[in-house]
Order: structure tokens, then C-alpha cells, then sequence
């Protein structure tokens, strides 16, 4: 199963605003839109196999590799096929934990404890590279805070984490915002930490493209 157990740098590349209805109640809701570039080795994780059928080992004296920063070196860089264009695939994740970094601190940044990843969308480059975009959708306990500071992060990189349920801690968490020199279990927000999460009156509920 695709993860990201580490904190590894993404794009968040658009912030989708919208309303759900559940039963007789209107909820917010978010679409985030993430860029990441991994290595190829990352196929395996969606499914076994998968590396293999689109990519190849270098043959004797050929010196083709993996060139990107802090990635190892592919064992199988050559694309077995050329002009593929993006794959799609059907792989759908519910209930994982994504949270993000922000600021210097990495104490600092956004959690989202229930979230769904889908619409999977894959460009296999030369080399051992996966150019790969994916979204993530919460539903539950957003608030103007988290949504306005994500909205402020649009075409950042950041770091991110994005953790399966059979491996999240037992301890149910809600949806949360921590600004710097603020304890994770306290206080209410005032008007100026929602001024340093960047929060824009009157925009919370707008679209970022």
C-alpha cells in the first residue's frame, strides 16, 4: 500500500473548497490536489509487479540511472515502453493520517486524521523517476483555520506524511492546527494566531486554483 511514513517533500498544487451533506447536516469539505516526484521503486507499493512491467535494467555497459537528489539509485532504469503518457490508477485509500509540516519548527503544521487518497495519476520518466499527482479529501472537523492555512500553502513544497490506519496511534485524534509557541492541547485562537496561520477573513470557504 502506498504511504509516506517519513516526512517527504510534496507540491500541494490546488485547494478544492466544497459543502457535503450528511443526513441533514451541510459539513465543509476539501480537495487537495499533490505533486510528488519518487522513485520508480514506489510502483511495487501499489502493486507487486508493477515495477517490472514498465521498467527494465540497464543492459552490460550501459550507464543509465536514477539521477535525482536524495533517491537511490534505480536497479531498473529504463522504460520498457516509450510514449505511455500519465497512468491512471484505480487505487483508493480510506482513513489514513496526513499531516503537514509547515514554518521551521516541524512541530508545527496541520493534521488531518481521517482522509481518503485517490485519482492516482502517473508519468513514468527514463531513469527510474515517477512523476506522480494524487488527492486527498477530509470531511470531518475542518475548520476555517486548517482550511485557510492550507489554502495559504497552495504551490508550496512542503513535507507531509501520509500514514495507513492499522499503523496510526490507538488515540483518536480530531483534525488540527498548531501555531507556533501554542501547546498541541490547549487554547482557544485569537485573532492574531489567525493572522499568523495566514488566514484570510471572508476567503476560508473560496477555491484556490
Amino acid at each position: 500500500m502506498f504511504s509516506l511514513l517519513k516526512p517527504t517533500y510534496v507540491t500541494l498544487s490546488n485547494l478544492n473548497t466544497r459543502v457535503e451533506k450528511h443526513g441533514d447536516d451541510s459539513v465543509s469539505a476539501i480537495d487537495l490536489s499533490i505533486n510528488y516526484d519518487a522513485p520508480n521503486t514506489i510502483l511495487d507499493d501499489f502493486q507487486p509487479g508493477l515495477l517490472d512491467a514498465f521498467y527494465k535494467a540497464a543492459e552490460a555497459g550501459d550507464d543509465s540511472q536514477a539521477t535525482m537528489d536524495g533517491f537511490e539509485i534505480s536497479a531498473k532504469p529504463l522504460l520498457r515502453f516509450n510514449n505511455l503518457g500519465a497512468q491512471k490508477l484505480g487505487t483508493e485509500m480510506v482513513g489514513h493520517r496526513f499531516a503537514v509540516e509547515y514554518g521551521i519548527d516541524e512541530e508545527v503544521g496541520i493534521v488531518l486524521p481521517a482522509v481518503n487518497v485517490g485519482k492516482f495519476s502517473l508519468e513514468l520518466k527514463e531513469g527510474g523517476t515517477v512523476s506522480m499527482k494524487f488527492r486527498v479529501q477530509a470531511n470531518s472537523g475542518l475548520t476555517e483555520q486548517i482550511i485557510g492555512k492550507l489554502a495559504m500553502l497552495i504551490s508550496q513544497e512542503v513535507r507531509v506524511t501520509l500514514t495507513p490506519p492499522e499503523v496510526k496511534a490507538e488515540v483518536e485524534e480530531e483534525p488540527s492546527l498548531i501555531l507556533p509557541g501554542m501547546d498541541e492541547e490547549d487554547k482557544e485562537l485569537t485573532a492574531e494566531d489567525i493572522f499568523t496561520a495566514g488566514v484570510v477573513p471572508g476567503t476560508e470557504a473560496a477555491a484556490v486554483h
